[in-house]
């Protein structure tokens, strides 16, 4: 994602709770942070599927996180 990004662009993209420990997002995003490729600019949480009535089937209330980052220039320290 970050290599097909413009340079100072933004990273937006959301996650379930569940995989972020799963997948390890965590750990890959503080390294990239680490790296100076990229810095944090805000989350927030939310529900998928919170409007549903009633479970159906696998869909369901799940608390999810969007996440806004921002691809460092070459030039960033």
């Amino acid at each position: 994602m970050i290599e097909a990004l413009k340079e100072t662009g933004y990273i937006i993209f959301a996650s379930r709770f569940s995989y972020l420990g799963e997948y390890w997002y965590d750990e890959a995003l503080r390294e990239l942070e680490k790296q100076n490729r990229i810095k944090f600019i805000m989350s927030e949480d939310f529900f998928k599927y919170d409007q549903l009535p009633e479970a159906v089937g696998k869909f369901s209330r799940t608390p999810c996180r969007v996440f806004v980052y921002k691809k460092l220039g070459e030039n960033a320290i």
